[in-house]
């Protein structure tokens, strides 16, 4: 029985009658029937990210990278968000160093893949909604769209332009939601 979650079943496509005696199937091989698979299943897997990917850069090579990047990016952003500046000033000098990753990344990204900042906030906006399972009601969703993208720009520039969008109203709302339902962008490739 294969219990590998549905991710996983799509990736691999496992099939019951294998011919074990064969040959071995080169690493190469295997990595890009991988990215063939994704990007073959790309509207299953990553359905809000895939309405995207037509009009970017995208191809089967490079899908996989991106949600790899874009998984550890928006990980760096909910770690930095899980904390509290305000009780600990300490904590400040403590995410110096995820949020000067975070910009690192998101810079490459954003050379990588030749694409503006507003397109990738949105396109890691929507790989969050894909990986995460976030799904709340309209209303909720609505203003996590609004939030995530400015969060995400912010936290490019520098934690400061970060902790202060957190402390808006319906920002905070938002990351405070996060926090407390300890949500994470969970993908791994």
């Amino acid at each position: 029985m294969y219990c590998g979650g549905w991710h996983a079943a799509v990736r691999v496509k496992v099939k019951e009658l294998v011919d074990t005696s064969a040959d071995e199937v080169s690493e190469a091989d295997l990595k890009t029937k991988g990215q063939q698979l994704m990007w073959a299943q790309r509207h299953r897997l990553y359905p809000r990210l895939a309405s995207h990917l037509d009009n970017a850069q995208f191809d089967a090579q490079n899908l996989g990278i991106f949600v790899q990047i874009g998984t550890q990016l928006l990980n760096l952003l909910l770690r930095i968000n899980y904390s509290n500046p305000a009780i600990d000033k300490a904590n400040d000098e403590a995410l110096l160093k995820p949020q000067k990753r975070f910009a690192k990344m998101f810079d490459e990204l954003l050379t990588q893949y030749h694409l503006r900042e507003n397109v990738s906030a949105t396109l890691l906006t929507e790989l969050f909604f894909d990986v995460s399972g976030f799904n709340q009601s309209e209303a909720t969703n609505e203003m996590m769209w609004q939030v995530l993208p400015k969060g995400i720009l912010a936290l490019s520039k520098n934690l400061e332009a970060f902790l202060a969008l957190r402390i808006e109203r319906e920002a905070r709302q938002i990351f405070n939601y996060i926090s407390n339902k300890n949500i994470w962008a969970m993908e791994f490739i």
